[in-house]
């Protein structure tokens, strides 16, 4: 399945079929992504919220009040993560509570895009300061233990395969792929381009691509 934001709102479409159903109470979603299941699409919309892939009523799982929120990964633990920008990367229940803050910002410093790794203990996320490159790091749910994978980039995501996908460049950035070691937490190899001239956002500071664990991507093409 695909879910994917426009007017404002969420779709949901097989991928063996033209037709996509809007998710009813999901006006003004961002960063759609799914339960471990696929049972469930959390989503930010001024809150923390997730609505039922069947169809259902949208719930609120938590505030995100003067947060700016980028990125969210749902954890086999049934817990989420997301990226508060400016106050770091924070965890909540997927059943509701209040998030707690799990990686401490650092002056000038954002964050952003948070994704669990298969054995749910680590995870990655992005950071990086104004007007410098960002940077992939890899860390534990319960250490301070930040390794720095990547410079350069962004929209990095993590395919069960063993690889990294992301995103390079200005206005149609290329895609690009590198093997990773999970355990070594090392790259493995150069990158390779994988496709170029993909959409980016209209702030320029995500692309607009998905890849599922099985490996298919997903893409806006730039001249689109």
């Amino acid at each position: 399945k695909l879910v994917y934001v426009a007017n404002n709102r969420l779709y949901l479409r097989n991928l063996n079929a033209l037709d996509a159903v809007e998710l009813q109470g999901t006006e003004d979603a961002q960063g759609p992504f799914f339960s471990p299941d696929g049972e469930w699409i959390g989503f930010l919309s001024g809150q923390l919220k997730k609505v039922p892939v069947n169809g259902g009523q949208a719930v609120a799982i938590c505030a995100i009040g003067v947060l700016d929120a980028l990125g969210a990964s749902w954890g086999p633990d049934n817990t989420i993560l997301f990226g508060g920008i400016y106050k770091g990367i924070f965890r909540v229940p997927a059943n509701g509570g209040d998030p707690t803050v799990i990686v401490k910002p650092s002056a000038s410093l954002s964050y952003a895009n948070p994704q669990f790794l298969p054995d749910g203990q680590t995870f990655l996320y992005q950071r990086g300061a104004p007007g410098d490159q960002d940077e992939l790091v890899i860390r534990s749910l319960d250490k301070n233990d930040d390794t720095v994978l990547l410079t350069g980039g962004y929209d990095y995501q993590f395919l069960g395969s063993g690889y990294l996908v992301y995103a390079m460049g200005a206005r149609g950035q290329d895609l690009s792929a590198v093997a990773f070691d999970v355990a070594s937490r090392k790259i493995v190899g150069n990158p390779v381009t994988v496709v170029r001239g993909v959409k980016d956002s209209s702030s320029g500071s995500t692309s607009n691509f998905a890849v599922s664990a099985s490996g298919t991507l997903i893409y806006l093409p730039a001249n689109r």
